[in-house]
């Protein structure tokens, strides 16, 4: 598959400090690529390098196969972009600062402001001053910008701040109609894992600059771990007598029991007999899944330092 947007070893390094660490990547044609990292992590250096918005210490950018330098902005008749703060004309009106950029980009259909409008849900503040948006609305006018033109390559660094579940709903399916219907290739930034999994087909996590972690959304879960939570009125007898049957259990923050080993996760039942058959009653017998961010957290957590 075609590759759209490519890095090789790209770095960036202010003084001291380093930002962004050989980053290589690949997007592909009709992706949307979810990079994922905390704040501070490197994401936005990464797209400002990614635009030509700033040169790399080392390495290079490709985008459609033609190498990035600072100040390309040919590239960016091509591209949809939306980098940190949505700004905008404060003094003028929604309408007016979407003229603006329709003028800018010379597209010639005068009903691309009213379409992008309404496909954003920003008709109803048309005639409103961008100074008086709230966060979420400067967030729609933002991103009204980054698409007024079509574009077939989006870049996002976290476009779904300061919208509310409904808002980054919406977002979340007009990107998945980009891409899947229309080839659009997406690079989206954020720090939430849970809602750059509903719509990535790909994930790559960075911390402290570096790309630690690339994988398909759909390994994702099974990169979960899973836990069997056990609770009883003697925990320490309960322990005890589990592991003369072989089984390691641990004990938690919250005075409980707790197994890993996966054939006993899946079959729960079995420790319930074991229990039973040794006079114990078990109060709580629960199989607990670890949520994204913790998966995202923990690995962090073992591979960013």
């Amino acid at each position: 598959m075609e590759n759209i947007i490519k890095t090789e070893k790209l770095t960036k390094k202010y003084k001291d400090v380093l930002a962004v660490s050989e980053i290589s990547l690949n997007v592909r044609k009709g992706e949307i690529y979810g990079f994922l990292g905390l704040n501070g992590a490197g994401k936005t250096t990464t797209i400002r390098m990614l635009l030509g918005m700033i040169s790399p210490t080392k390495g290079k950018t490709f985008i459609n196969g033609k190498e990035v330098h600072s100040g390309s902005t040919d590239l960016w008749k091509e591209i949809g972009y939306l980098v940190e703060i949505p700004y905008s004309y404060p003094g003028l009106t929604v309408r007016e600062n979407l003229e603006i950029i329709r003028q800018l980009r010379l597209i010639n259909d005068k009903n691309a402001v009213t379409t992008i409008m309404d496909k954003l849900r920003l008709t109803q503040y048309a005639n409103r001053k961008a100074k008086n948006l709230s966060l979420g609305n400067s967030q729609r006018l933002g991103l009204a910008k980054a698409l007024i033109h079509n574009p077939n390559i989006i870049i996002l660094d976290e476009p779904t701040n300061g919208l509310d579940p409904a808002g980054i709903c919406e977002i979340r399916e007009l990107l998945i109609d980009l891409a899947k219907n229309k080839g659009v290739t997406i690079f989206i930034s954020s720090h939430i894992l849970g809602e750059i999994s509903r719509f990535s087909t790909r994930i790559g996590i960075i911390h402290n600059g570096k790309l630690i972690q690339e994988m398909n959304t759909s390994q994702l879960e099974q990169l979960c771990q899973k836990k069997l939570k056990i609770n009883t009125k003697n925990n320490n007898f309960a322990k005890s007598v589990l592991q003369q049957a072989g089984i390691i259990a641990t004990d938690t923050p919250d005075n409980m029991l707790e197994i890993q080993n996966e054939t006993i996760i899946n079959n729960p039942e079995s420790i319930a007999s074991i229990l039973v058959n040794n006079q114990i009653s078990p109060s709580l017998l629960n199989v607990v899944e670890e949520d994204l961010e913790s998966y995202f957290l923990r690995t962090i957590g073992i591979k960013g330092e």
